[in-house]
């Protein structure tokens, strides 16, 4: 009876240790604490979408800064061929400016406008007149130019400079065309033939 006992007694133990076994080899192992709390510290969550973020805001100002650099640097060489062509208009002849006048009417014609440098070389070359009849018009090419708030500096200020001139040819014709009303005045008076000649009454028959 007593080994009926022991030999049951021996198989549960037996059967205790083979689930014991399987248990062990089947459960998962859940990480210990520090071991958690050290990884979610060395990456935490949200770390590379901010870095891509961060890197893709710097690509577009570093990308904006290069366009305004290279924008900056066409209106610099555009401004100094005005100034070139200004230089050179002096040395024209009277057909040269001419031809040189209608092809700036096209441009500024089928730019609709837009063409501020043309305006502007216009708008010397009529100021070249001699006789100023050609500075009306420049004035109002200048006028164009200087209200232009989409205009560069540089170009606004040359077209003031260019205003200024205008404007005191202006008041030196003015001055000139004055000065020879006098003269002519002047010279009326001084030649007895410019007056008209006194009625003489015919002599009396005796």
């Amino acid at each position: 009876m007593k080994s009926f006992f022991d030999q049951k007694y021996r198989c549960c133990c037996m059967v205790f240790a083979v689930l014991l076994v399987a248990g062990c080899t089947c459960a998962p192992v859940a990480p210990e604490p520090e071991e958690v709390s050290s990884s979610v510290a060395e990456a935490p969550e949200g770390a590379s979408p901010v870095l891509s973020i961060e890197d893709s805001e710097r690509d577009v100002a570093a990308a904006l800064e290069e366009a305004l650099l290279r924008k900056q640097l066409e209106n610099h060489v555009r401004f100094q061929k005005l100034l070139e062509d200004l230089a050179r208009y002096r040395s024209l002849n009277v057909e040269e400016v001419q031809r040189m006048q209608t092809e700036l009417n096209s441009k500024i014609s089928a730019s609709q406008g837009g063409e501020n440098g043309s305006r502007v070389r216009l708008a010397y070359l009529l100021s070249l007149h001699p006789s100023g009849l050609g500075d009306q018009r420049a004035l109002l090419m200048l006028e164009t130019v200087i209200k232009n708030e989409k205009v560069s500096t540089s170009l606004r200020h040359l077209a003031s400079v260019l205003r200024a001139q205008v404007q005191e040819k202006q008041r030196a014709l003015q001055k000139l065309d004055a000065l020879r009303d006098v003269d002519r005045l002047l010279l009326e008076e001084r030649l007895p033939e410019s007056r008209t000649p006194p009625l003489i009454a015919p002599p009396k028959r005796p």
